[in-house]
């Protein structure tokens, strides 16, 4: 479904990367505090207990779901243009229980997340402006309240980029 016609694929996360560094720290934490607990060697001091983190730090990543940007990832929010508007095509993964070591993921067409119509008179800041806000509101929507959508790559090119003359060129396309 408008495969070719994708401007942006936002990936779609569990949870957003700041609240997953911080659950793998405290797991390193507690893991770390737990092997110093258990050796009785009065030698072992603080040095060697922030030696024995860092060295486990990998072990421990992988166990608690892998790197956050591209393991976490639950879906992908398409963008595309169609006539006067901008949509969102949501692509969920097809797992009833979203977990966080979920190694293989099947990811499917779930639904149209959203339509922003576009009036020829904007300016494309103005566009993208209202973009960026209408995503930041599907975060707030059901089925996207717990996750996050990572804006960061279209945000990157966003300053650069020419809304209007991206939609003037699909519609050269069509006609």
């Amino acid at each position: 479904m408008y495969g070719d016609q994708y401007f942006f694929e936002l990936p779609i996360y569990i949870e957003s990367e700041d609240s997953y560094l911080n659950k793998v720290d405290e797991l390193i934490e507690e893991k770390a505090r737990k092997a110093w607990k258990e050796t009785s060697d009065p030698r072992k001091d603080l040095e060697w207990y922030r030696e024995r983190k860092n060295k486990q730090r990998d072990r421990y990543l992988h166990e608690f779901g892998g790197a956050w940007r591209y393991n976490q990832i639950f879906g992908f929010l398409c963008i595309y243009p169609l006539g006067c508007q901008i949509r969102g095509a949501t692509w969920y993964t097809t797992k009833k229980l979203v977990r966080r070591n979920i190694w293989r993921r099947d990811i499917d067409y779930c639904s149209q997340a959203f339509d922003l119509t576009i009036d020829p008179s904007q300016t494309s800041d103005e566009i993208f402006s209202l973009l960026i806000k209408r995503i930041r509101k599907l975060e707030k929507e059901r089925p996207y309240i717990r996750r996050h959508i990572d804006t960061r790559p279209l945000e990157l090119v966003g300053p650069f980029l020419d809304c209007v003359a991206l939609w003037t060129f699909q519609h050269d396309l069509k006609s």
